[in-house]
């Protein structure tokens, strides 16, 4: 599993003033509970096609005195190149009507 940081980011920025308007879920134990439904199908397998990315991000509302962080896991796609795992970027989909 990766983790990110994408506070003080332009891609951090973005997610945060999207997530702000929308009532969606990005906890911690979501992102955690996603991370570890995507680990848990690659023991499975022989072919391990994705690797769990949670990424995270912390903002504060100026106005209301609210700090937040948000939690997304991202199932990152993989190929299998000189016997390493390397990432599928062409596979990559994220659906941005979170």
């Amino acid at each position: 599993m990766l983790l990110i940081f994408l506070s003080f980011t332009s891609l951090g920025d973005g997610f945060i003033k999207n997530t702000y308007k929308k009532d969606a879920d990005f906890s911690l134990q979501s992102a955690v509970g996603n991370s570890i439904a995507v680990a848990q199908q690659n023991r499975s397998t022989q072919n391990i096609e994705k690797i769990p990315v949670m990424t995270f991000t912390t903002g504060i509302d100026f106005h209301a005195c609210i700090y937040r962080m948000f939690f997304y896991t991202v199932p990152y796609p993989v190929k299998k190149g000189n016997d390493k795992l390397e990432p599928d970027k062409d596979e990559l989909k994220i659906d941005p009507d979170i």
